[in-house]
């Protein structure tokens, strides 16, 4: 089954979890972030969010606050290291929705804030 919003959005500036679905895991290298302009259907406002860019990649990641978690327990706090350093991405189901997760690494643990998700690669989490 194909989900319509693969076609509505295949011209987004953002990386969707159909994206990378079938080449899942994907290693990435960090090329730089910025703050974009995003719409959120929630609030049916348009507001920023923090973003990062991918070396070859046309498509920026939105980082939400398990991203940033893992990134930083992979990579530190200081967001300018990141840049030139690799991260994977992977396929995942967080609150009953497809979405893309950075892997958890082994040893990695997410605060009791962030969401929990479960890999649909074939991955452990």
């Amino acid at each position: 089954m194909t989900d319509w919003r693969k076609d509505v959005y295949a011209d987004s500036d953002w990386l969707h979890h159909w994206d990378i679905e079938g080449s899942s895991p994907v290693t990435v290298t960090i090329e730089g972030y910025a703050h974009k302009e995003a719409f959120n259907p929630g609030t049916k406002e348009k507001g920023v969010l923090w973003a990062l860019s991918f070396k070859g990649a046309t498509k920026a990641l939105g980082v939400n606050v398990t991203n940033g978690e893992l990134i930083e327990q992979h990579l530190g706090s200081d967001r300018n290291a990141w840049i030139g350093q690799q991260v994977t991405l992977r396929t995942a189901v967080c609150k009953g929705d497809k979405c893309i997760r950075v892997d958890a690494m082994k040893g990695a643990k997410l605060p009791a804030k962030c969401p929990r998700f479960e890999y649909t690669d074939g991955g452990a989490a």
